[in-house]
């Protein structure tokens, strides 16, 4: 195929220049033949849509974050002395959910090709501006907007638990139960985006 591109018409497309099908068919049962069908360069661009099953498009569920995301659901329903009893494991479990992937999003991109971890370590450089830089391939970029947009979920979810807990509101508790479900959600889509720059096999 061609260039790294990220899905630009939906979270499930991707935008790619194909120079070639392969073309494979099975003879008996063991054996198989397969040719390389080249497409003419005229015809690259014309749209295609490839499906995929659904389960390859998704984030293995991590029990930690699955975890959280049910205590988080419960917990709107808390009062605020519940809250007061259960606050500590509320930001426990949070934690690990938050820490799971992180871990994941680490594993996936080490198997990135070389040339993408650089790219997006030079975009991760504090005080450097490279969004705007040609030589970025598009899909790293969305990949750290991605990134970026979850941890900033994250934070505000963090900052509204901080302000719940000093105000003794169960009002902001919810809505941190809620930001913070949000973030994990924004989190395991940017995972996604990255799996799919990792090379076939």
């Amino acid at each position: 195929m061609g260039r790294y591109t990220a899905a630009e018409t939906g979270s499930n497309y991707d935008e790619v220049e194909i120079e070639a099908l392969l073309v494979r068919a099975d003879i008996g049962a063991t054996r198989g033949v397969g040719f390389p069908l080249f497409i003419p360069w005229t015809c690259r661009r014309w749209p295609v849509i490839v499906a995929f099953p659904e389960e390859t498009l998704t984030v293995r569920k991590l029990t930690e974050v699955e975890e959280a995301k049910a205590l988080m659901t419960e917990a709107v329903e808390w009062s605020v002395m519940k809250w007061l009893r259960e606050k500590k494991r509320v930001r426990k479990t949070a934690d690990r959910a938050n820490d799971a992937l992180d871990q994941l999003s680490n594993e996936t991109k080490l198997l990135w090709p070389a040339e993408l971890r650089t790219a997006y370590g030079a975009l991760a450089e504090d005080g450097r501006d490279k969004q705007a830089d040609t030589e970025i391939p598009n899909a790293v970029k969305q990949v750290k907007r991605a990134d970026d947009e979850a941890f900033r979920a994250h934070i505000d979810a963090e900052k509204t638990f901080d302000e719940a807990e000093r105000q003794l509101s169960t009002r902001m508790a919810r809505e941190g139960c809620r930001k913070a479900i949000y973030s994990w959600e924004l989190h395991e889509k940017a995972i996604r985006m990255a799996e799919r720059l990792i090379p076939s096999q």
